[in-house]
């Protein structure tokens, strides 16, 4: 019996002493940050800004996967227009990629371009490493999807920044955009202002996107990851 205890105080010690080896050997680099934007609409200013959290996971290579993968938690940028409806950022476009097809950016790759850092294998170690803020640049958006009617899902438009006036009149504008790296707490309530939302990701069907058209196909997951 004293071998065997032996033998499992010397196995429990082990337990730490290989997690801090691999956690040495495989580093997980993260930061936070706040995307704010502002537009002008019928003169008047609104405003909507969400904090997310971005981690870059460090393991070894399998095959054709590389050394990292990302993870980000968070929800889209809600800006309530009244009678004009609603627009909100996505956090990524249905299939994920870092620049979708309309030249919009995943929030997983969006504060890191606007500080001149491409998440590129060799430039992961100087994310938690960022500070201050940075405006946001035409070629550095975040997707945008209009609302006419924010209750109802099927009204969504896709849109890019130059479309605005288009969408909500001629006198609509994007006034700023930018990210700033923050402590803050993430927060999760656009279920309040989307009420769609949390029984579309709560239902079985939440991988799949819902065509709207060829323009404004969404998904849950562009809205929100817990």
């Amino acid at each position: 019996m004293r071998i065997l205890g032996y033998g499992l105080l010397a196995v429990m010690a082990l337990i730490p002493a290989s997690y801090l080896a691999y956690r040495t050997n495989y580093p997980t680099y993260g930061y936070s940050y706040r995307l704010t934007i502002k537009v002008e609409v019928d003169g008047h200013i609104h405003e909507g800004a969400s904090v997310y959290q971005v981690e870059w996971l460090g393991g070894p290579e399998i095959g054709d996967v590389g050394p990292y993968h990302p993870r980000q938690r968070g929800q889209a940028v809600f800006i309530d227009l009244g009678e004009r409806g609603a627009i909100a950022s996505g956090l990524a476009d249905i299939n994920g990629y870092s620049i979708h097809g309309d030249g919009s950016v995943s929030t997983l790759f969006l504060a890191p371009r606007a500080f001149g850092n491409d998440s590129s294998n060799s430039e992961l170690p100087l994310l938690p490493q960022l500070r201050g803020r940075r405006s946001l640049t035409p070629d550095n958006m975040p997707l945008l999807v209009w609302f006419s009617d924010k209750t109802r899902p099927e009204t969504a438009r896709r849109f890019r920044v130059e479309e605005m006036a288009e969408l909500l009149g001629g006198s609509a504008r994007l006034l700023e955009a930018y990210v700033e790296i923050t402590r803050d707490p993430i927060v999760f309530d656009i279920e309040k202002q989307l009420p769609w939302l949390g029984p579309w990701e709560a239902s079985f069907d939440r991988i799949e996107p819902r065509k709207l058209t060829s323009r404004s196909s969404i998904s849950p997951y562009m809205f929100i990851r817990r």
